[in-house]
């Protein structure tokens, strides 16, 4: 498993320290989420998926 990225930001909900980590495992990416209070989630999904995300992603800051 290979480690690309680790994002430290704060929660605008909660106000949580939180971190997303991208990760690449066999043909797969790995995103976890964590909040320091609240525990983590990491999904694994193929290249499609992941394109989905990001064209969604991107979408969501276009109308911010």
């Amino acid at each position: 498993m290979t480690e690309i990225a680790t994002i430290n930001f704060r929660d605008a909900d909660t106000g949580d320290d939180a971190c997303a980590i991208v990760r690449v495992l066999q043909g797969c990416v790995g995103i976890t989420l964590s909040l320091k209070h609240d525990g983590d989630i990491e999904v694994f999904m193929g290249r499609t998926d992941v394109e989905g995300l990001i064209a969604a992603l991107q979408k969501a800051i276009a109308t911010t």
